[in-house]
């Protein structure tokens, strides 16, 4: 009877994990080269529409849920900051800080589009925007 109990406890647990496996996200890919366009805020230069192509951010390595790169923009004014970053276990929000500027936020809406949110706190000129990015063609 307590061998027949401690066996059905352990199968019970041995499914348990299995489906929870299951259920966990696949961690994109998000190596290579992005496009965005951006919406901006920034306390010197007030509001910024940038068009398609005025940011583009490079995804150089990941591996598992960490990856690094560079991003660039050339908007109101233009400048390129490295990057570190993590997925987040959900496989579609992922975080940047950057090496010299400021934290992104990122929301994976598809394996070649995401939405990039910036937030530049303090500074000489604190901002604040959203870029979204698709995956150049190759």
């Amino acid at each position: 009877m307590i061998r027949a109990l401690f066996t059905a406890v352990v199968l019970s647990c041995l499914l348990a994990t299995a489906a929870m496996a299951q259920d966990a996200p696949a961690l994109p890919n998000l190596v290579g080269t992005w496009e965005g366009d951006a919406a901006m805020h920034f306390r010197n230069h007030g509001y910024i529409t940038a068009g398609h192509k005025s940011s583009s951010l490079v995804v150089e390595r990941q591996e598992g849920p960490v990856f690094h790169g560079h991003v660039a923009w050339n908007h109101q004014s233009s400048g390129k900051d490295a990057f570190s970053g993590v997925i987040e276990q959900d496989g579609r929000t992922f975080y940047l800080v950057g090496h010299t500027e400021g934290i992104r936020i990122g929301k994976i809406n598809g394996s070649d589009t995401f939405v990039l949110y910036v937030l530049q706190p303090g500074g000489t000129n604190p901002r604040a925007g959203m870029a979204t990015f698709t995956r150049a063609k190759q």
